[in-house]
C-alpha cells in the first residue's frame, strides 16, 4: 500500500455537538451552598465540571463537617437536582475537596467528532493513541495502546461495546496510514465489522469463521517470531528502534475480536492458547490485541487471559460477580447503559469512570466510502489476497509442531492421542502434526494401534535446533514444554506427603503385631 494513495478522511464527515452549557449550572452551584445551609451545613462550591451525562461540583467542606452527614442527604439531593444518581469522590483531582458527581439523563450523546478533532488530542505524543471518552470532570481521556499494550472489554448487549470498537477503528483511520498500522478484525457473528471490509488498513478481509480465526492467530504468532528474528539481525529490541534504522518499515498490527465467548465455544479453547502467547510476547513486536465479550464469566475471561491483559474496560454488567471478573471489584453493575464505563490498567492506583464517544452508522458509511474512493486504484486487494492465501495453508505454520517433537523426544514415543491430551488439541489437528513429524523423518510410520517410535536420539537433534534458530525467540521454545520433568514429579505418588505418612503408619502396625 503506497502512502500517497491514502488520504485522511475529512473531519467534516463526523458530527459534533456542544454539550457543555455552563450557564445554567452557575445557578445550581449557588443552590448547593443554599441547600446545605438549610441543614446548617456550610460548604463552598469551588468549581464545576460539565460532562456529557453528569455535572461534577467541587465542594470545600467547613472544618468539622463529617462526610457521612453529607452523604445522608443523597436522596434529597437527587430529588433537588432531578438526577439519576449522585456519587461522591474524596479528594477529587488530588485536592482536599469533595467531588459531588450529579449523574443526569443524557440530552445528547458524546460525539466522536467533538474529541477526535481536538487540538490537545492531536498534540498527543502517544505511539498508538486511542480515545476512550470523557471523565466526570470533562477531561478527554486518551490512552496509548502501545503501552497498555492490550485491552479487554466486557459488557452486556446494548451497553455500547460494539459502538466503542467502531469509534476505535474510525480513530485509527484518522491517525494512521495503512503502511503504518494494519487491522485484523474478527467478528464471528458478522454483525459489526463487515462494513469495514474494504478499508485499506485491513491486513486481510474481516474474519467471520471460528476455524479461520485459529489460523489467523497462528499466522500472527509466526509474524511475531519473524519480526523478532529481524530485530535480532539489526541488534534492536522493538519495532520502534527497528523502524528508525531500517528502510523497510514494519507496520503495527491491531487485532480486534468482537466477541470472545463464541470463539471459546467453537474452538475448544485453542483460541485461548494462542491469545495467551500473543499477549505474553507480542508487545515489542508491535502487535496489539483488543478483545470484547458480552459474557464476562470465568470460563470466558479465564485467569490466563486476565493475567496477560491487565488493561480492562467494563460497560454495564448484570451482577457484581461479573464486575469482579472483569475489573477485580464491584461497581460495573451500577453503571448506566450507553457508553458508561469503568477503565483500569496496571500501574494506576485508581479506576476511571468515563463516558465513551458515539459514532453513527451514517458517519461510518460516509468515511468508508470516501476511503474506498481514495484507494480505488491501489494494490490493496492484491496484498489482502496474498495474505489470505497464506492463511489457508495451516501446515506451514503449525504452532505446536516443535513442542510435539520435543515431547516425543522426551517420551521416546508419540501418538495422536498423546498430543491431544498434552496440548488439548482436536484429533484432526493432532493427526496432522503426526503426519508432519513422519514426513520429516522424526518418527516411524503407521504401526496399527501402537504409538509411533522416535527415530532420532538425543545426539541427533539438528532438526529441532535449526527450527529454533529460525524462531529466534527463546521464550517461544518453552511455552508448553517448560518444566515437563517437574510436572512429572508432581504427579508421582512418591512425592506425595500422605503416601509416606500412610507407609509409616502401616509399618508401625506390622512391627507391633510381630
Amino acid at each position: 500500500m503506497k502512502e500517497a494513495l491514502y488520504k485522511v478522511p475529512d473531519y467534516s464527515l463526523l458530527e459534533k455537538e456542544n454539550v457543555a452549557n455552563n450557564a445554567k449550572y452557575i445557578y445550581e452551584k449557588q443552590e448547593i451552598e443554599v441547600f446545605f445551609k438549610n441543614f446548617k451545613i456550610y460548604v463552598e462550591c469551588k468549581d464545576i465540571f460539565v460532562g456529557t451525562n453528569s455535572v461534577t461540583y467541587v465542594i470545600n467542606l467547613s472544618p468539622g463537617t463529617k462526610l457521612s452527614r453529607i452523604k445522608s442527604y443523597k436522596q434529597d439531593l437527587i430529588m433537588r437536582f432531578n438526577a439519576i444518581d449522585i456519587e461522591f469522590e474524596i479528594s477529587i483531582n488530588g485536592t482536599g475537596y469533595l467531588g459531588m458527581i450529579v449523574i443526569k439523563e443524557k440530552d445528547k450523546p458524546l460525539m466522536l467528532g467533538d474529541l477526535i478533532d481536538n487540538a490537545e488530542v492531536k498534540k498527543s505524543k502517544y505511539k498508538v493513541p486511542i480515545i476512550l471518552g470523557k471523565d466526570f470532570n470533562g477531561n478527554i481521556c486518551v490512552e496509548d495502546l502501545a503501552e497498555l499494550p492490550h485491552l479487554l472489554i466486557a459488557g452486556t448487549t446494548g451497553t455500547g461495546k460494539s459502538t466503542f470498537l467502531s469509534t476505535l477503528i474510525i480513530d485509527i483511520l484518522y491517525k494512521f496510514n495503512p503502511d503504518e498500522l494494519k487491522l485484523i478484525l474478527i467478528d464471528t457473528r458478522a454483525t459489526n465489522f463487515l462494513r469495514f471490509n474494504r478499508i485499506p488498513h485491513l491486513y486481510i478481509p474481516v474474519i467471520t469463521d471460528s476455524k479461520r480465526t485459529v489460523a489467523v492467530l497462528m499466522y500472527l504468532i509466526n509474524q511475531m517470531k519473524a519480526r523478532y528474528k529481524s530485530f535480532g539481525g539489526k541488534n534492536v529490541d522493538d519495532i520502534d528502534e527497528y523502524n528508525e534504522i531500517s528502510e523497510n518499515k514494519i507496520p503495527r498490527i491491531v487485532l480486534i475480536i468482537e466477541d470472545l465467548y463464541d470463539l471459546m465455544l467453537d474452538t475448544n479453547k485453542e483460541v485461548e492458547q494462542y491469545i495467551k502467547i500473543l499477549t505474553q510476547m507480542s508487545r515489542a513486536s508491535g502487535i496489539h490485541v483488543v478483545i470484547s465479550t458480552q459474557r464476562p464469566s470465568t470460563n470466558v475471561i479465564t485467569g490466563v487471559i486476565k493475567a496477560n491483559i491487565p488493561a480492562r474496560m467494563s460497560f454495564y454488567v448484570p451482577s457484581y460477580i461479573d464486575s469482579r471478573t472483569i475489573i477485580d471489584e464491584a461497581g460495573a453493575e451500577k453503571l448506566q447503559i450507553n457508553g458508561d464505563i469503568i477503565f483500569s490498567k496496571i500501574g494506576s492506583k485508581k479506576k476511571k469512570r468515563i463516558q465513551t464517544p458515539y459514532v453513527t452508522d451514517k458517519e461510518i458509511k460516509k468515511i468508508v466510502e470516501q476511503i474506498n474512493i481514495d484507494v480505488e486504484e491501489s494494490d490493496c486487494e492484491v496484498e489482502l489476497e496474498t495474505a489470505d492465501d497464506m492463511l489457508t495453508n495451516e501446515e506451514d505454520f503449525d504452532l505446536f509442531l516443535m513442542d510435539a517433537i520435543e515431547y516425543a523426544m522426551k517420551e521416546g514415543e508419540i501418538s495422536a492421542s498423546m498430543i491431544q491430551r498434552k496440548f488439548k488439541l482436536g484429533y484432526a489437528r493432532a493427526g496432522k502434526i503426526i503426519d508432519q513429524m513422519e514426513a520429516k523423518g522424526i518418527i516411524s510410520g503407521y504401526e496399527g494401534s501402537k504409538p509411533r517410535r522416535v527415530l532420532l536420539n538425543n545426539n541427533n537433534t539438528n532438526i529441532i535446533e535449526t527450527n529454533k534458530e529460525d524462531i529466534n525467540v527463546q521464550e517461544m521454545d518453552n511455552i508448553e514444554t517448560d518444566n515437563i520433568d517437574e510436572r512429572k514429579n508432581e504427579k508421582s505418588i512418591f512425592n506425595k506427603w500422605w503416601f509416606w505418612a500412610l507407609a509409616i503408619i502401616f509399618a508401625s502396625i506390622i512391627i507391633k503385631n510381630i
